[in-house]
């Protein structure tokens, strides 16, 4: 992901002002774009293989796990506020896709957002993570492909988080709104074997296979997050 502007850039575009732009086709044709605190990035998913195919398996995984309970959703649009409408590669969200037809996700109603990255953290980990604290996102965490490192951000204490936990192979992370959940980061090698499709050889490098492990326990604890969303106030449509 390429940032449009420079942080000394004079103008921070407002959310109105972003929507303006792709309705009238300055920005949105060749690339999908996102708004992070005022600066309009441009999304590369499309051409990074690696990229798309990890946050594809970690998508299965959430959602095999947490079907009937929470909606996952990949690189849609979040509503922060005024100047932000990120599109996490992972956002885990209240309700079912019908509650999102005539708005975005908000604060409120998003439990988990995990973002993949591929060796830069100035996006994901830094200006990411200082709107998801601002907006009182409880668990963010961010996937590093090249180090193969987690970092989980958490404890939001005056709009922001404390540094990160730096997971690495063989940890594991229980996401907070879903304690019934066992995630184990997987070794790049052996996360081939963790999954019970049979591949080709010439796959045998090929990162399809998720680098997070996810495991439910018998006996689950749902019922935090399923609390939590009866005390909302819906949004009005």
């Amino acid at each position: 992901m390429t940032l449009s502007c420079e942080s000394s850039d004079p103008h921070l575009w407002s959310v109105a002002e972003y929507h303006q732009l792709i309705r009238d086709h300055v920005i949105g044709v060749q690339a999908p774009t996102e708004l992070v605190a005022g600066r309009i990035v441009q999304c590369n998913w499309q051409a990074k293989t690696a990229h798309q195919a990890v946050v594809q398996r970690l998508q299965f995984g959430f959602q095999k796990e947490l079907h009937g309970q929470a909606l996952v959703r990949s690189q849609q649009p979040v509503l922060l506020g005024v100047d932000s409408e990120p599109k996490p590669d992972i956002a885990i969200v209240l309700g079912t896709d019908a509650r999102y037809q005539h708005h975005r996700p908000t604060p409120v109603e998003i439990a988990l957002i995990v973002e993949v990255t591929e060796g830069s953290l100035v996006l994901d980990g830094y200006l990411k993570a200082i709107e998801y604290a601002e907006a009182g996102i409880p668990d963010y965490w961010v996937f590093d492909l090249s180090r193969q490192q987690l970092y989980v951000f958490r404890d939001i204490c005056n709009g922001a988080y404390h540094p990160p936990r730096v997971l690495r192979t063989g940890d594991c992370i229980r996401p907070l709104a879903f304690p019934e959940l066992t995630m184990t980061l997987c070794n790049p090698v052996q996360r081939h074997g963790l999954t019970r499709y049979k591949r080709h050889p010439h796959w045998q490098n090929a990162p399809l296979s998720p680098p997070i492990l996810i495991k439910r326990q018998k006996t689950a604890s749902f019922q935090q997050f399923a609390d939590a969303s009866k005390q909302l106030t819906e949004v009005s449509h």
